[in-house]
């Protein structure tokens, strides 16, 4: 799948396990943007709607939303 720019998106972040029981449900379910994107190489550059979090991703742990 090729992401744009601008589209909104969950991130299945592969350190899962680190985060705390509680917060499990909250990261989850965080709403992204893509901020940048390379399609070719598989890399995503997202920010986290309302602040918060941004990571460079591979576009493989990206869902639409």
């Amino acid at each position: 799948m090729d992401f744009k720019i601008g589209q909104r998106v969950l991130w299945n972040d592969p350190a899962i396990g680190d985060y705390a029981e509680e917060d499990l449900s909250y990261v989850r379910n965080r709403i992204f943007l893509i901020h940048s994107v390379d399609n070719r190489h598989g890399t995503a550059f997202i920010v986290e709607e309302g602040g918060g979090t941004e990571a460079e991703v591979y576009t493989d742990e990206l869902e639409l939303v």
